[in-house]
């Protein structure tokens, strides 16, 4: 093509001209390409830059999961822990329902305890009144049981 030109161009001023314009296209596609280089580059390095990004969001989403695996296994622990907290509630509240069943039987019984009490001290102060009546039949001799029982009274 750069032939082509050369052979149609007759004058050395148009020769001159020819090839300042060549040089000046050269120029400038050498500076393109060194433009597209950087670029290019720049690029590169941006792209090296989001590798090792990419690589530690890797890094942290694999923390993270493994983070995650650990807090599952917890809650499943803390799930068992409160589903034997909750059977634990359960066998307490049976107890208790089993100690105020024995209280109230107690209480039913010392109740009764009171009343037997009661009776038996009736029965000992009837005892102690038939008591004292031998006693004092004792004492008097039989003439003042008799007198006691006829109603006649003995000597002064």
């Amino acid at each position: 093509m750069v032939a082509a030109k050369l052979s149609r161009v007759s004058t050395s001023a148009e020769i001159q001209r020819t090839v300042r314009r060549l040089d000046e296209d050269v120029a400038a596609i050498v500076d393109s390409l060194a433009r597209v280089e950087a670029t290019q580059e720049t690029h590169t390095a941006t792209l090296n830059e989001h590798g090792v990004l990419l690589g530690q969001h890797g890094a942290l989403l694999a923390e993270l999961g493994s983070g995650v695996t650990e807090l599952r296994s917890e809650v499943t622990e803390l799930r068992s822990e409160v589903t034997e907290l909750r059977s634990g509630m359960t066998e307490l509240r049976s107890e208790v329902t089993e100690l105020g069943s024995g209280m109230t039987e107690l209480r039913s019984e010392v109740t009764e305890l009171g009343s037997g009490m009661t009776e038996l001290r009736s029965e000992v102060t009837e005892l102690h009144s038939g008591m004292t009546e031998i006693l004092a039949l004792l004492r008097d001799g039989p003439t003042q049981a008799r007198g006691v029982s006829t109603g006649a009274s003995g000597p002064d």
